[in-house]
């Protein structure tokens, strides 16, 4: 390594200022300020932290880091004294030789500072090393700074500035990133803060970005409408803008995220001056286009937009149609479908009934209600959201019916109520938790009919069939609102075509890799459609046989808001991951605590054999790592069991000849997998729920005065309670019929017990 590529200084205010205006900055890149941290000192910072300037990315795996009081040092200009980042040394000094990790945008040339003001106790921690990687994984130490005589207190003196110049892989590349790396701290409690981050740019430096940071139109933040960027402004139709009112629609203002990109406007393919923007008068019809070059200028995006005027009807008008919700269990809800609603000169609320057996909603998620009312006297493609939620096992059929005065429209919806499809008997005998349940369930679905990797697209055809015939994408299909693509069944299978776009062809996506079990075809796995999903080729090509995971900086975006990018989830793995869409993600979740359970025998295996990145734990039970098992237990809750799951899942068995007993028993996904030991614990302490079953009331019997922690999860796998109880009664008069799985925790020490009422 070169001693000229780094230096570190510990400047005085006043000489860090001149350095930086000698050295001739030309852009901040980035900058934290960390006042608007935990205001109390017992919650921890997230693990990522938003830029307060700029666009740069920091995260760090701390266990223990606070907010103390900060400094105006190496701030910008009146920086107030707020706040900082402040890592601890955490039980038995578990902090030391963590890390906050800085990701820097791409750098074309020249060379970039990172500076900070810092102050340690005297138990704190004693070095700060400055690491640099350029693949993400692999990191090499640029130097050790001794802080070890460092005050506790913030002095202009113990400011850092460190200037990275011509290092290898620095320029071009998306995975450059820095890490400040602490060590030494001897006590739980001593600390080191660190405040006033800066990235910045030096001369010399030459930028790469070209995006818009904002733009509003007419007032309106049109940033996020789908198709707004463009590669082609002449064949690409863009986005649109529909408009209620052209009168006073005026203005447009965009924000590049870069300060030396030029921008561009063109109205009607007419350039528009800038200082013409702010004033434009905008109408129906027109079309704009931005143009985004950055300072390299072989770096360019164009944005296209289109206005147009809404088109309000007299009366009431639907548009959308609505199919068949199909079969579902008694007691359970639909999938969701919707249609539109528009209206014009209304002179009433518009009051929208539905019949027995549905319910209606203006929000996807929530608020689903059998009646609804509308005030505005003109709407235009109001969404109305619809689930279908039997009682009773018969025939259900009706009308949405959507009235003003005498007048009123209609919707027809039709759907069947039946009764639970889990054979009787399947499970039986099946009980307790952790790995004991665990392996009772693996031996009853221990066994299945092996199919040829050509049967699966056929299977696709009884599973994953969406209400309207075409084939639910897991990686495409969106719920609550118009999917970017569509797929025929057969039609538009893959058939080998390299693709460089989504929505050309959907393939078989395999949620458990192929490779991370060794990759033989002809593994029972290969075929085990419990796991395998209909996906977009494109997306899953990106996807690769990368874990599912969590993530903020997104590498690349799927059409449905899937992501792919370093992973943010738990503090220990940072590799690059997958997250699915929301909607998606306690389907995927469920096919691989199957997994785990079906191939138990085998998965400690995997881990042994390097074959999967690190998320196993190299047991049968529970066999993940905390990280990913947290977040998976997490996603299950978040997305419980839904109608799609639970069809899948019969037509699975019916062909197959084995269940996921997680899609008929979501309250199993807690009972086998919420341990974090891999080691089951005997229960020292007596704990005793009663009755049971149940009706207006729980009881809570203990030998102990201490309070026990109760967590609560319906048949869906929903928690339902989450609180310390001492013993006094647990109100119960409002919980619905049902079976229920209450967790008891007293420090290390776990009970499951099933509840009826």
């Amino acid at each position: 390594m070169k001693k000229n590529n780094f230096s570190v200084k510990y400047l005085v205010l006043l000489v860090l200022l001149l350095s930086l205006a000698s050295k001739g900055w030309s852009q901040t890149l980035a900058y934290w300020n960390f006042n608007d941290g935990p205001s109390d000192n017992n919650v921890n910072w997230p693990t990522t932290v938003p830029a307060d300037l700029g666009s740069a990315t920091l995260s760090h795996n701390f266990a223990n880091v606070v907010s103390f009081g900060g400094t105006g040092i190496n701030g910008v200009e009146s920086e107030l004294a707020g706040g900082s980042f402040c890592p601890q040394g955490g039980e038995a000094n578990g902090n030391n030789g963590k890390w906050l990790q800085l990701e820097v945008p791409v750098l074309a040339s020249g060379s970039i500072a990172l500076s900070y003001a810092s102050r340690r106790t005297s138990t704190g921690f004693t070095t700060h090393q400055i690491d640099y990687s350029t693949d993400g994984s692999t990191w090499t130490t640029l130097e050790t700074i001794d802080i070890s005589g460092w005050g506790n207190s913030w002095v202009a003196g113990q400011v850092v500035e460190v200037v990275l110049d011509g290092l290898p892989g620095m320029y071009n590349n998306a995975d450059f990133s820095i890490r400040i790396v602490v060590d030494g701290a001897s006590s739980t409690l001593g600390n080191t803060r660190i405040d006033n981050l800066r990235l910045e740019a030096m001369e010399g430096y030459v930028s790469t970005e070209a995006r818009l940071k904002a733009w509003t139109v007419g007032g309106l933040d049109v940033l996020e409408l789908e198709g707004l960027e463009v590669a082609d402004a002449g064949s690409e139709p863009g986005a649109s803008l529909v408009v209620e009112d052209f009168s006073g629609f005026a203005g447009t203002l965009p924000e590049a995220l870069s300060p030396t990109a030029a921008v561009e406007l063109q109205r009607n393919g007419q350039a528009v001056a800038p200082d013409a923007w702010a004033q434009l008068v905008l109408a129906d019809g027109d079309e704009l286009v931005l143009t985004l070059t950055a300072e390299d200028p072989s770096f360019q995006k164009i944005y296209k937009l289109t206005l147009q005027q809404a088109a309000f009807v007299e009366g009431l008008e639907i548009s959308g149609q609505l199919y068949a919700f199909r079969q579902v269990e008694a007691g359970q809800r639909s999938d969701v479908q919707f249609y539109y609603l528009s209206g014009g000169g209304l002179t009433a609320p518009v009051l929208l009934e539905a019949p027995e057996g549905f319910l209606i909603s203006f929000d996807c998620e929530v608020a689903y209600a059998s009646s609804l009312s509308i005030n505005s006297s003109d709407f235009n493609q109001k969404r109305i959201f619809v689930r279908f939620a039997p009682g009773e096992t018969k025939a259900y059929s009706g009308h949405i019916v959507h009235s003003v005065g005498a007048a009123e429209t209609q919707v027809a919806v039709s759907g069947s109520g039946i009764a639970s499809r889990i054979p009787d008997g399947y499970y039986g005998g099946i009980d307790g938790t952790g790995r004991a349940l665990m392996q009772q369930l693996h031996q009853r679905i221990n066994d299945h009919n092996v199919f040829t990797y050509s049967d699966i697209w056929n299977i696709f055809g009884d599973a994953d069939l969406k209400f309207d015939g075409k084939v639910w994408d897991i990686y495409g299909t969106l719920e609550c609102e118009s999917s970017p693509y569509t797929y025929t069944l057969g039609e538009d299978q893959d058939r080998g075509t390299n693709v460089s776009e989504e929505g050309r062809f959907y393939n078989r996506e395999h949620s458990w890799p192929v490779s991370w079990w060794g990759g033989s075809q002809t593994d029972t796995m290969y075929t085990d459609v419990h796991h395998i999903f209909p996906s977009d080729k494109l997306v899953n090509a990106q996807r690769g046989n990368q874990s599912f995971g969590e993530v903020a900086t997104p590498q690349w975006t799927s059409l449905n808001g899937s992501l792919l990018g370093p992973n943010v989830a738990g503090n220990t793995y940072n590799g690059l991951v997958f997250e699915p869409h929301d909607a998606y993600k306690g389907d995927l979740a469920r096919a691989w605590f199957y997994m785990l359970t079906r191939y138990m025998h085998r998965s400690p295996g995997w881990s042994s054999q390097n074959l999967i990145p690190p998320i196993l734990d190299g047991s049968a039970w529970p066999a993940l790592e905390p990280w990913v098992l947290e977040m998976l237990l997490q996603w299950h809750e978040q997305d419980p069991v839904s109608q799609k799951e639970r069809l899948r899942n019969h037509q699975i068995f019916l062909l197959q000849g084995n269940r996921n007993p997680y899609v008929d028993h979501p309250e199993w996904v807690v009972a086998v997998f919420d341990h974090t030991t891999g080691v089951e614990q005997e229960a020292q302490t007596v704990l005793k729920v009663y009755p049971n079953p149940f009706k207006d009331g729980l009881h809570l019997q203990t030998d102990t005065n201490l309070p026990v922690r109760v967590e609560v999860f319906n048949a869906m796998g929903q928690r339902l309670l989450a609180r310390e109880w001492k013993g006094e009664l647990l109100y119960t008069g409002d919980w619905p019929p049902g079976l229920y799985l209450m967790v008891l925790t007293r420090g290390t020490e776990r009970q499951s017990i099933k509840l009826l009422k």
